[in-house]
């Protein structure tokens, strides 16, 4: 069960470096869900940044690099604070 939820976790890590980027977050999401989370972050990592002016010139600019990091670290602690709870509720 551990792994399924990291397996899941680390994916949305993908999908928020491929958001900051300016890339499909659900698009990664699902890709490194369904292949690997490693194959997703490589491939959000390798990924172009995609400039939103062409789309729309009036676009809010790109989320700071660190976002996915604070998302990723309150998706820790999280998981964490689940778990903890889960274990001390649970039947031995």
């Amino acid at each position: 069960m551990l792994i399924v939820i990291g397996w899941i976790a680390c994916s949305f890590v993908a999908a928020w470096i491929a958001a900051d980027k300016g890339r499909s977050g659900p698009g990664f999401f699902f890709l490194s869900l369904l292949l690997s989370p490693l194959i997703g972050c490589l491939a959000a990592i390798g990924a172009q940044p995609h400039d939103r002016r062409y789309i729309n010139p009036n676009a809010a600019p790109p989320a700071s690099g660190r976002a996915w990091l604070a998302w990723s670290l309150l998706l820790v602690v999280c998981l964490v604070a689940v778990f903890s709870v889960a274990r001390l509720f649970s039947v031995q």
